[in-house]
């Protein structure tokens, strides 16, 4: 018998929930509701170029990424060599029609640092929730950002020609993107919470485990009082 769409919502309401358990297994619970979520039309996969995807504001309790540590990820990742596998598990979701949300939070998030890209105006219209230090790097190089170190980068600029010589298929993912797993921008209102799951799995089971930083922390801190004084 055909599942209807209203069903197909609850059951993934409900996993969500049991997913937010204390004790629950999130990992597999996430795999679970991504599954869900693109067998209910609410996922499809694309290939994305780096500077149409900025750090979605939900990211990291709305911390972002720290230049530093995508600098870093960028110079383990030309050391160690690039991996298509390693990225495979690349999620970010659909700026809302009509809004520039996304694009102004990483407007906001570049525009103060050298060793970030700029954003160029009506170029961004995904926010990564996983991979996003990465997808972040990959922007780096196609812009030439300053860097001084010199597996990626010449004359302290990080150089796309430079990084091809040394390992082709990270500077293909410069060029032609990542595959994704894109949310619809639908998810976050009718499933909320879903993107927090998201992110915490993704980030306990992904490439390269970045510490929270202090701000991090002072942020969930608040949005956690702030749901608080709504109930």
């Amino acid at each position: 018998m055909a599942v209807s769409s209203a069903e197909q919502s609850q059951v993934i309401k409900n996993l969500v929930k049991a997913a937010q358990a204390a004790d629950a297994p999130l990992v597999g619970s996430v795999d679970t509701i991504l599954r869900h979520l693109e067998e209910a039309g609410y996922c499809y996969r694309a290939t994305l170029l780096p500077r149409q995807i900025g750090v979605a504001p939900s990211n990291r309790d709305g911390y972002g990424v720290n230049a530093e540590d995508v600098h870093s990820l960028g110079h383990d990742i030309a050391f160690m060599g690039w991996s298509w596998s390693e990225v495979s598990k690349a999620i970010c979701i659909e700026e809302q029609p009509g809004k520039t949300y996304i694009e102004d939070f990483n407007t906001k998030l570049t525009e103060s640092s050298e060793l970030l890209p700029p954003v160029v105006k009506d170029s961004i219209r995904y926010g990564s929730i996983s991979c996003s230090h990465t997808n972040m790097f990959l922007r780096c190089i196609a812009h030439g950002v300053k860097s001084s170190d010199d597996l990626v980068a010449v004359g302290g600029k990080l150089s796309l020609e430079h990084l091809a010589q040394r390992d082709h298929e990270f500077a293909r993912a410069v060029r032609e993107g990542l595959p994704w797993s894109v949310l619809s921008w639908r998810v976050e209102a009718e499933f909320p919470g879903v993107l927090s799951l998201i992110q915490s799995a993704r980030n306990a089971s992904g490439q390269v485990a970045r510490s929270e930083h202090e701000m991090q922390v002072m942020l969930r801190i608040q949005a956690l009082a702030l749901s608080e004084q709504k109930r």
